[in-house]
């Protein structure tokens, strides 16, 4: 068995894929480097007497983690424009958290006789639909789990003829897919011929959770539409128990020259309904967002973890919601699962630098440097913190506060305030992080303290008054809680927090 890399170099290829390159993490690519979207591969098949080349690619993140995929399988699959506008389109799907990351692979196929069963067969071809089946089940399959890290979950996707044949093979042996995407299955033949054949093995079947798409295209013959509307009525007339199926008519604007060959965007999505967590889930916390993924382990039977792309949105939404455990619980795990992540990375250094948390945030950086040296945004941060660390008041009073209490913090700032050093600065920005950090621990007293000496500093902030009528207002004080609020709409009178917060402490008072 052999392999060699596929690399593209057709302007129209580059263009289908820009949009899955721009998402991809990892080492920074040198300048003439190619942009690799597959392999090949040639598998011996005693069913069908030679070798068979196939065309694999793998998701992004394969080789920097140890994570297990499904595998997506299409005859007639090499063709490079077909195989590179299908990879970009999944790369996209499964970029955005749309559908899992999953291996594709394409297949050669040697005429459209080689996937027809014989007993479907035209008068005088030779179809040899019961090799190829026994190429998949005991060839292919076995060397493509053997080769990569896959699950035990795998889709067939054919169109025209290949679509014929992926029916035979639900029928025939629908152990080996657990999904089937079918594009016009009825091409194949003279009329009635697929439906014919399909017909006397659909009745009174049942699959156990298995799913079935079946699209087909406007601009086709009416006979092979009328036959695929037959069909989709016979699925939905038998509703076959076990079985979750779909269809879809492509028109429009979904449809160019290559969607008989490449149509799996719409089947794909309705695959995989669900993957993507609501924002509704997330909100929930984390115990609903991993709910939520146990039940659609049960759903398609395989292990689904919490994708790193929820992950990251999940993260981010806590870290909003200033639900800090939470936040760093879903970026360690998006770390955890791919350490080469420079997302996770660059999210866990942000955390932690918001946390106060300076040393762990450098730390972060600096392995990302480690990961790519060129990212500029990571040296620049790496600066600011150590500017802070060493020169930023804020920070300074914070180290007090934790090392030596209250009262110390108070005589270092007056200190550091009065011998107006140039080596020290003071910041609005940090002065306000830190009374929040505060106020998060339920340290009240010292975030007001904090939020008082921030609008000594800033007798002008409309946000220096607000922060400190709000950490009045969760200590209990009322009344200095509104005369802040007041006056951050006095100097800021669109403020809309002040009056929202007045009219609440207002009510309150009765």
């Amino acid at each position: 068995m052999s392999s060699k890399q596929v690399v593209i170099r057709k302007c129209y290829i580059i263009f289908s894929l820009i949009a899955s390159i721009f998402t991809q993490e990892g080492f920074a690519q040198k300048d003439g480097d190619p942009a690799a979207i597959g392999t090949y591969r040639i598998v011996r098949s005693e069913a069908l007497g030679g070798n068979r080349e196939i065309l694999v690619h793998l998701p992004d993140g394969y080789e920097s983690t140890q994570e297990r995929y499904p595998v997506i399988v299409k005859p007639h699959g090499t063709p490079l424009a077909y195989f590179a506008q299908i990879v970009g389109t999944l790369d996209l799907l499964m970029s955005r958290g749309l559908i899992p990351k999953m291996v594709f692979v394409g297949i050669k196929q040697h005429g459209h006789d080689e996937v027809i069963p014989e007993d479907a067969c035209r008068e005088g071809r030779a179809c040899t639909g019961s090799k190829f089946l026994s190429f998949l089940s005991d060839e292919l399959l076995p060397f493509i789990d053997a080769s990569y890290r896959t699950r035990p979950y795998r889709v067939y996707m054919g169109s025209l003829d290949c679509a014929f044949f992926g029916a035979y093979a639900l029928l025939t042996r629908p152990d080996l897919f657990q999904a089937y995407l079918l594009n016009s299955p009825a091409w194949y033949g003279e009329s009635g011929t697929f439906l014919d054949y399909v017909r006397p093995r659909f009745e009174g079947r049942s699959f156990s959770n298995h799913f079935l798409f079946v699209t087909y295209l406007e601009h086709e013959s009416e006979r092979v539409r009328s036959e695929v509307r037959a069909f989709i009525s016979l699925i939905d007339s038998e509703n076959p128990n076990g079985l979750r199926w779909g269809s879809k008519l492509i028109t429009g604007d979904d449809y160019d020259i290559f969607s008989a060959y490449t149509y799996c965007r719409g089947a794909f999505l309705a695959l995989f309904p669900d993957y993507a967590c609501s924002q509704e889930i997330m909100a929930r916390g984390w115990e609903a967002v991993q709910a939520h993924y146990h039940g659609l382990t049960e759903r398609y039977g395989y292990f689904i973890d919490v994708p790193l792309r929820v992950l990251d949105s999940f993260g981010n939404m806590m870290w909003r919601q200033r639900r800090m455990g939470e936040a760093e619980r879903a970026f360690l795990t998006m770390v955890e699962r791919d350490p080469m992540s420079i997302n996770g990375l660059f999210r866990l250094a942000g955390l932690n630098s918001d946390m106060g948390r300076y040393d762990r945030s450098k730390a972060y950086y600096r392995k990302i440097l480690e990961i790519d040296q060129d990212i500029d945004v990571v040296r620049i941060r790496l600066a600011e913190l150590e500017r802070v660390i060493e020169k930023s008041a804020s920070y300074a009073i914070e180290k007090e506060i934790e090392g030596s209490g209250l009262r110390a913090a108070a005589r270092k700032f007056k200190r550091m305030r009065s011998d107006d050093e140039d080596d020290v600065y003071f910041d609005e920005g940090e002065f306000n992080a830190l009374g929040y950090r505060l106020m998060g621990q339920e340290k009240f007293e010292e975030a007001i303290l904090v939020f008082s000496w921030n609008v000594e500093l800033n007798p002008r902030s409309a946000n220096a008054y607000d922060s400190l009528g709000e950490a009045y207002m969760k200590a209990g004080m009322r009344k200095q809680a509104v005369e802040n609020y007041r006056k951050s709409l006095e100097l800021n009178p669109e403020n809309d927090n002040a009056k929202e917060m007045l009219k609440r402490l207002e009510k309150e008072d009765g």
